[in-house]
């Protein structure tokens, strides 16, 4: 039920922007960007117990660094994500693209001891 009310809502925003983009371009890009970061408060807030539940599950466990790192990278890539398709639809192509390439750096950078380990464990098996 909630999904719908979002929707909903989603879909009155861009009826209204269309409307007022006709008038005034610089108001209409505000209200998107206040129903997008709405929306990405919604999506976040419903996502609160599934990310309360793993975290629980992952603790003290031994894959917990990986279930971290894995976190991490899904927040990144959401963050980066709605920046991106934010500056999109300001017009900003080129600037969303090099943001995507930062935010794919990062989750190299974050990804890297698993990596590591990884290759390490490669080692091994190899020896």
């Amino acid at each position: 039920m909630e999904l719908l009310k979002l929707c909903g809502g989603a879909l009155i925003a861009v009826t209204l922007s269309l409307m007022i983009r006709k008038g005034n371009e610089e108001f209409a890009r505000a209200s998107s960007l206040l129903c997008s970061l709405l929306l990405l408060s919604a999506a976040l807030t419903a996502l609160m117990p599934v990310l309360t539940y793993l975290r629980e599950q992952s603790e003290g466990a031994a894959f917990s660094d990986y279930a971290r790192i894995l976190f991490k990278c899904l927040g990144v890539s959401l963050l980066v994500q709605t920046c991106a398709d934010l500056c999109r639809d300001s017009g900003e192509s080129a600037l969303a693209g090099r943001l995507e390439t930062v935010g794919k750096a990062e989750i190299l950078l974050l990804a890297l001891p698993m990596v590591k380990e990884l290759f390490a464990f490669a080692e091994r098996l190899g020896a």
